[in-house]
Order: C-alpha cells, then structure tokens, then sequence
C-alpha cells in the first residue's frame, strides 16, 4: 500500500465546484481525519449506479480532473 496523499487543497474547491452530486462536504482535507468527514462515498456510488443504469455506463471522475495536484 502507498502512503497517503499530502495535503495540499488550500484554498482550492475545484472538486466540490465540480461535483454533480455534492459528494464533498467543503471541508478541506486533514490527515487525522477519516475521509468520511470530507466526503460522502456513498453519494458518489449512487450517482455511479444512476449513472450505469441511465447510459450504461458508471463513469464520472470529475473531482481527480479538476484537481490539480491530481495532475502531476
């Protein structure tokens, strides 16, 4: 297993900007945190499940996009 990703969002919201189904919670990412307390999982996996139903396929992606440290 890696190790975790650094924080480094600042002020940056991209990803909850993006997020079609408002799965951030707009707090900022801590590493003594669980991620639950940043996002809802379970928001996203619905949408995916909506998602493969409607087109037939589960696909979405848009916050790892928009993030810029994503994109290194």
């Amino acid at each position: 297993m890696g190790k975790p990703m650094e924080v480094q969002c600042g002020d940056c919201e991209e990803c909850v900007d993006i997020c079609p189904v408002s799965a951030f919670t707009e707090r900022y990412f801590r590493k003594e945190e669980p991620h639950e307390a940043r996002y809802d999982a379970r928001k996203c996996e619905k949408y995916f499940e909506n998602t493969e139903k409607t087109t037939g396929m589960a696909v979405c992606g848009l916050c790892f996009y928009v993030c810029p440290h994503g994109r290194k």
